[in-house]
């Protein structure tokens, strides 16, 4: 279990990607590689907090 804030809201988990024009896409791809390379999977998939502008 991995478990924490990565604060990676450009990521898809169902489909393994991260949106085009993210910001930080390196670190958010960085972090699909090594759910997918050490078999984790993503379950927690609401914001855990309102966001606002």
């Amino acid at each position: 279990m991995l478990a924490g804030d990565f604060n990676c809201p450009d990521i898809n988990w169902p489909h393994q990607t991260v949106t085009k024009g993210a910001p930080d896409r390196e670190i958010q791809q960085a972090l699909i590689d090594y759910a997918i390379e050490h078999g984790l999977s993503q379950i927690h998939d609401q914001p855990t907090r309102k966001i606002t502008s």
